[in-house]
This record gives C-alpha cells, structure tokens and sequence, in this order.
C-alpha cells in the first residue's frame, strides 16, 4: 500500500542478494510453532502484533536468537532476545 513500492522492493531485492542474508522458509513446522506461541500469550493474556508472533515462531523453529528493540518478544517463551551485541555475547572462563 505504500506509495514507494517499487522502490522498497528495489530496495529490499538489493539487501536480500547480500550473501550473508539468509532466507528462512515458512512451513508447517513454523506453523506449529505459530500456534504455540499464539497460545501461550493468550493464555499469559499477552498478545502480540500477528506478524511479530510469525517472527518468533521462525526464530524458535530454526534455533535463533532476535535482535529487536520491541520489547514484547520477550514475553515469548523460549525466545532469545536483545538489542545490543552485548545481549548476545557467550562468556567463557
């Protein structure tokens, strides 16, 4: 709906051809994910933003950690979340 769409998917081809950029696929087994997380902040009486709960469910499915300043994906369980690298950061002694 935006007034700049050829230019946004101009925009987001070019970042998408980045090699480092991976694509994770949505199937069945995100949509159970889905449905898990739906479920729990439902119950906790936490939703959140539909496309945001698609998000988390492809994090939680592929076993990544999200780099978010959206404070709500913490509410989802099991989900690993920051917003700086130091939230990310592995101590070893």
């Amino acid at each position: 709906m935006s007034s700049r769409e050829e230019y946004n998917r101009r925009k987001l081809k070019q970042f998408l051809e980045i090699s480092k950029i991976n694509c994770f696929a949505i199937d069945c087994d995100t949509a159970e994910y889905y449905s898990r997380v739906y479920y729990y902040l439902r119950k906790k009486g936490n939703p959140i933003a539909t496309n945001d709960m698609w998000i988390a469910a492809n994090a939680l499915q592929y076993n990544l950690a999200l780099f978010s300043y959206d404070k709500h994906f913490r509410a989802v369980n099991g989900l690993i979340t920051g917003n700086s690298s130091a939230d990310f950061a592995i101590i070893r002694s």
